[in-house]
């Protein structure tokens, strides 16, 4: 598959869910956080969580490679968080 079609796919994907997304541009409330790491877990593909969250495909996939990376690295971060609350 050639890159544009890449970039198609995705672009296709981003259309359908824009229609649906009754949360585009607004903050993420821990909730929405939580149900996205759930789904993580599950390993659901993005297009389905853009969908379940009511938010974009290309805002679904953003939130998703910054909650993943806390979600590899959560010990440190936790670690980090206490010697900020001392």
């Amino acid at each position: 598959m050639t890159a544009g079609k890449r970039k198609g796919s995705t672009a296709k994907l981003q259309a359908e869910t824009v229609k649906r997304a009754h949360r585009q541009g607004l903050s993420w409330d821990d909730s929405e956080v939580e149900l996205l790491v759930k789904m993580i877990e599950k390993d659901e593909t993005t297009y389905e969580m853009a969908l379940t969250l009511g938010r974009s495909y290309y805002g679904t996939m953003a939130a998703r490679q910054h909650v993943g990376f806390a979600m590899r690295h959560v010990s440190i971060l936790a670690q980090l968080a206490e010697r900020g609350t001392k």
